[in-house]
């Protein structure tokens, strides 16, 4: 469940299955978690995602993730993320960003009709968009879940906002 990076005396060495020496004073361990973590992500109200036909739509999405099973990518994992493999909210908190920047630029392509008719084909293009980032990290997304979808209440659409006032 956990693999790490030992770096100090001798290099680096990356163990996945296995083990290795390791002296407080000459080395250096960064745990690795592989197992799968659900990183939950939900836009809603003010933040709510904008339609190509310029409506506000609240989702909830779930991403699992994990990290790759190999030394390049247990290294990536360790180098960018730490040991926030192993706390969720952190990793969460890290990489969140790049899972909203994708449900957005997604959403904005589509109508608030085809997010809802074709729901696998908004996901099939969120987890295109967001791959190639996260491998830069050693992740790889295994599944999205979009648990939650639906029209933003008109009370949360600022008619000084132009695509606020469109939509409306």
């Amino acid at each position: 469940e956990i693999a790490f990076v030992r770096t100090g005396f001798g290099g680096q060495r990356i163990v996945i299955n296995g083990g290795a020496f390791v002296f407080p004073i000459l080395h250096e361990v960064i745990p690795v978690n592989m197992n799968t973590l659900r990183l939950s992500v939900r836009r809603g109200r003010e933040g709510a995602l904008i339609t190509r036909n310029r409506m506000r739509v609240d989702v909830a999405v779930d991403f699992y993730v994990r990290v790759r099973q190999s030394m390049e990518a247990v290294a990536n994992a360790a180098q960018t993320l730490g040991r926030r493999t192993l706390e969720p909210d952190k990793l969460t908190e890290l990489i969140e960003g790049k899972f909203v920047d994708a449900l957005r630029l997604v959403a904005a392509e589509m109508t608030l009709e085809d997010l809802h008719e074709k729901r696998g084909q908004y996901i099939k293009a969120i987890r295109e968009a967001v791959a190639e980032d996260l491998d830069k990290n050693g992740l790889e997304l295994e599944s999205v879940s979009l648990s939650d979808l639906d029209q933003t209440n008109m009370e949360y659409f600022n008619p000084s906002n132009a695509f606020d006032a469109e939509g409306l």
